[in-house]
């Protein structure tokens, strides 16, 4: 599924740098929650710590996404395509193929 709606992005005509960028966010929002929560608060307390708030509708995907990841796993991944995104803006070209090898891996 993943695979899948990035697919549909990259060939779209939304900027690599934009779809990068937005991933960076949601890894950024998952790293709150999670560290949080190593750090004792509860489920509830540690979505309280996001701004702008989590929007109901996309809380039930979100935690499921917490749960299947550690932190360093975010932090590697946040890591990844930060590098990813300095690529692309100095490789113009290069970026579509830099993008389709880091998103769908």
């Amino acid at each position: 599924q993943f695979s899948n709606v990035f697919s549909h992005l990259l060939k779209s005509s939304i900027s690599h740098v934009a779809i990068i960028r937005f991933m960076l966010y949601y890894l950024q929002r998952l790293l709150i929650v999670k560290s949080a929560m190593e750090n004792g608060k509860n489920e509830f307390d540690a979505l309280r710590l996001l701004r702008p708030p989590l929007f109901f509708k996309q809380k039930q995907n979100f935690m499921k996404n917490l749960r299947l990841i550690s932190s360093k796993q975010i932090i590697s991944k946040i890591r990844h395509l930060n590098y990813v995104e300095k690529t692309a803006k100095q490789n113009g070209d290069l970026a579509e193929i830099i993008m389709d090898a880091e998103l769908l891996s």
